[in-house]
């Protein structure tokens, strides 16, 4: 049975572990920053793990935007690879969005990639109601542009 529950420090190393298993080790490094960040008081949002038999499958964050008060990022959504098509992507989206309605956001973020290894992160995003809302070309390197898309939470 899968529970989700608030992240704590214990979970941070499992954490890392799936980001760069789904991402890359660039991404396990910044969640890593982000994280600790939360785990210290330092960096504004909160994050949740899924939870199967005592191991993390799964995380999600939302992070606080450092310069508009009423913005929230989605932030290191990862699932295990072991655990994908199982409906827990969605519990944590929605868990997320939730909490970020509940602390009256306007709107929640999220970028990701424009490579191939990211179409199904992008399929998810649209099927949750995010829009694509801007495009910054060649971010990453030659050819990979990043991708924001945005879910507007209240008017």
């Amino acid at each position: 049975m899968v529970t989700v529950r608030s992240f704590e420090a214990g979970d941070l190393d499992r954490c890392v572990k799936i980001v760069r298993t789904t991402m890359d080790a660039q991404d396990g490094r910044a969640c890593r920053r982000e994280l600790s960040g939360i785990l210290e008081g330092t960096k504004g949002g909160r994050c949740w793990v899924a939870e199967e038999d005592g191991t993390v499958i799964g995380l999600v964050g939302i992070m606080r935007d450092d310069e508009v008060d009423d913005i929230v990022w989605l932030g290191y959504f990862a699932v295990d690879p072991a655990h994908h098509r199982r409906g827990l992507g969605k519990q944590l989206f929605e868990l997320a969005v939730e909490a970020a309605r509940d602390g009256n956001n306007r709107r929640l973020y999220v970028d990701t990639s424009s490579t191939a290894p990211f179409t199904a992160a992008r399929a998810f995003y649209k099927a949750m109601g995010l829009s694509h809302d801007a495009t910054l070309p060649d971010f990453y390197g030659k050819g990979e542009d990043q991708l924001f898309f945005c879910l507007p939470l209240r008017d």
